[in-house]
């Protein structure tokens, strides 16, 4: 399989340093929010998450533009990808912490765990990494 990150290891591949970091920074927020790293939704949630980050308007058109994106990176369906991702978000939800899972998505948590949409969950994560970087003063691009 291949994906951003592998591909960001790789030598000379054109990725800089700040793309490894962007898809480290992704990785630890969904360990901390229990996404596991063995389901598919991982790997495409993760590809939309940094998509997004460099170009917050692909989330105005997840069906149209992001889903269809990820899919080409991994050689799949958009349709494929929307499920992986919804199933990992239930997995997050099922299995997450609800004070850790309220830190990234704030608002979007009640006590019955609702869970958020693909695109409410992918621009919550962007955002907090885009907003995180600024404060840092580190560059996403």
């Amino acid at each position: 399989m291949k994906n951003m990150f592998n591909v960001c290891l790789s030598k000379n591949n054109g990725f800089s340093h700040n793309d490894v970091n962007l898809m480290m920074r992704i990785a630890d927020i969904f360990h901390k929010i229990g996404i596991p790293a063995n389901i598919l939704g991982y790997y495409y949630a993760r590809e939309a998450i940094a998509i997004t980050s460099y170009d917050r308007d692909v989330i105005t058109a997840v069906t149209k533009l992001l889903y269809p994106t990820v899919a080409k990176t991994f050689s799949t369906t958009p349709y494929c990808v929307e499920r992986a991702i919804r199933r990992a978000i239930e997995v997050a939800w099922a299995r997450g912490d609800i004070d850790t899972l309220c830190h990234y998505f704030g608002h979007t948590i009640n006590s019955n765990k609702n869970k958020p949409t693909n695109s409410e969950f992918i621009a919550a994560i962007s955002e907090y990494i885009t907003l995180r970087s600024m404060i840092s003063n580190e560059s996403l691009k």
